[in-house]
């Protein structure tokens, strides 16, 4: 009895009871190999792994304008891409690219108000930088990055702790080493 149960479920979740079974076709049109968005993986394994070769930002670029994305991978993309641009020493750009996620609606709005703020500061923007900061923790009253760097905008430039070299996408928070 045990046996004819296991055989008419297979049978069943194979389509052979019902007499509808699926063609290839079928088959092939619902499997799924490797992700739909390629691009936009990579991008984000670029930024995670704060890589700071030119040629990372390539499939960020790409995803961006070759992928269909949802308006909140695109932020994320654009964040993603922000964090290789600020690796790579290209602070206004990350800006850039920081900005459109906040304006796409971003989810981790903190977090990329810091990114943001650890680019102003960068480019000697104090002010833009701790409005950024500011942002960050009125999102997360927690947020330690954005609390230590209010602090260090306050000393004179040449008492500062020195910005992070890089930062990445890992979350709940970048990975900043002082």
């Amino acid at each position: 009895m045990g046996q004819s149960l296991i055989v008419f479920g297979l049978l069943f979740l194979a389509g052979g009871v019902s007499g509808a079974r699926a063609t290839d076709e079928e088959i092939g049109a619902k499997t799924v190999i490797g992700p739909k968005i390629p691009l936009y993986h990579r991008c984000f394994e670029n930024a995670r792994d704060g890589d700071i070769d030119p040629g990372a930002l390539d499939p960020c670029n790409r995803s961006l304008t070759e992928e269909e994305l949802t308006p909140r991978k695109s932020a994320i993309a654009h964040a993603n891409r922000g964090v290789v641009q600020f690796n790579l020493g290209d602070y206004e750009a990350a800006v850039a690219d920081f900005s459109a996620a906040l304006r796409l609606g971003i989810h981790v709005r903190a977090k990329i108000y810091v990114n943001r703020g650890l680019s102003h500061e960068a480019l000697r923007y104090d002010a833009l930088a701790r409005a950024d900061y500011q942002a960050a923790l009125a999102v997360n009253p927690d947020n330690a990055i954005a609390a230590r760097r209010l602090e260090e905008l306050k000393k004179p430039l040449y008492d500062r702790s020195s910005l992070p070299r890089k930062i990445t996408a890992e979350l709940p928070s970048p990975a900043l080493e002082f």
